[in-house]
Order: structure tokens, then sequence, then C-alpha cells
């Protein structure tokens, strides 16, 4: 579902390779002379579900809706995202993506991109270097739920994010809200409206 996030974060960051990245790689080099320092080796945290069970989960007519806030200075920017599982095969699954105005009205097409579950989730990992786990139960338009909290700091030219991922435990797959700060800018999405799809109303 590496569509699906990286939907999520474009709202407001940049994705880099290896990992979930808000930051440029803008560091300056250390130079080379400069011997490298031992650190302690990163252990991975996985997420609050199995792929087993994130794939299980994914239904046909699977949707959920956010909301997108971002904060720069005085100037707040409100958006919506339509989230819409149009297809779910052995091989992998089709997510079509609509932005939405303040107002909820569409801005330009929507589109569907198709995924490998190979690649599901691959952007998402996590490790003990940067990375704290905690439990929460947060309320949103969506409904309540109890959430494994991942709060990620990520520290790039001098500059610090601090990104929180609320998973909620009962439903593998899906984000109830995300909220991510520094540097004079914040965002925050929140999961507004969720159908599990299938059989399922």
């Amino acid at each position: 579902m590496r569509g699906f996030w990286t939907m999520l974060l474009a709202a407001g960051f940049t994705l880099g390779m290896g990992g979930v990245s808000v930051f440029a790689d803008v560091a300056p080099e250390k130079p080379k002379e400069e011997p490298k320092k031992e650190e302690p080796k990163a252990e991975a945290i996985a997420l609050p579900w199995t792929a087993d069970q994130i794939k299980g989960a994914l239904k046909v007519g699977a949707t959920m809706l956010f909301k997108n806030e971002q904060v720069m200075g005085e100037k707040t920017t409100t958006s919506y995202t339509k989230l819409e599982v149009t297809a779910v095969t052995e091989e992998g699954y089709t997510m079509k993506t609509t932005n939405l105005d303040a107002e909820k009205k569409e801005m330009g097409k929507s589109k569907e991109k198709t995924e490998k579950w190979s690649e599901y989730m691959s952007k998402m990992k996590f490790s003990t270097t940067d990375t704290t786990v905690a439990e929460e139960t947060i309320e949103t338009p969506a409904g309540k739920f109890e959430c494994k909290v991942y709060t990620q700091v990520q520290k790039r030219g001098g500059q610090e994010m601090t990104l929180k991922f609320y998973f909620p435990k009962d439903k593998p797959g899906t984000l109830a809200k995300l909220t991510g700060e520094g540097g004079g800018f914040k965002m925050t999405q929140v999961l507004e409206e969720y159908n599990a799809g299938g059989d399922t109303k």
C-alpha cells in the first residue's frame, strides 16, 4: 500500500528512500578525514499488524476520507483526500485517489494506481534509533480508535521534524491520524470517514 502512505505524506512532506523521511537530502557531507563514529545498531520496529493481516483486511470498496491541515506561519490551508480500493487480487491491489478542496469539491481528475503486495508498505520503516511506540485512544469524526502511536524524530541539515502516526490496532493497514511539526511548519491529517468495504458496512 505504498501509494497510500506516499499520498498522505506528500500533502506536506517529501518521502525519502529507506524510510519515512520528510527532509530533502541537504545535510552537508562530513569531511572524509573525520573518523566515523561507531553508532548503536538500529533495530527495526514492526508495524502493529502482519503483512498477512493487512492483505486480508483490504477489501474492494474500502474508502477513507482524510482532512488535511497545514500551518505555515499565520497561514492555514485545508484540503481533503479520498482513497478508494477499486480492485484486489492475489498479486496486488488498485487504489483510486481523489483530491478535494476545503469545500470538498474535486480538484482535478482522480488517479488510480496498482501496486503489488510485495511493495505494500515498503516505505513505512521505523527503527529504535529514531522512533518510540506508545498506546493511545483517540476520537476522530470516523470513530474511536485504540491506536499504537509511533513517534519518529528526524534530524537533517540542522532541522528537526517530529512525526506521529496513529495506527488503529484493530484495522490493519489503516491510519487514524498523522501529525508533523518542525521548522515552523505543522500539519495534521485526520481520518474523517471510513468504510471497510467488502461485506462490512
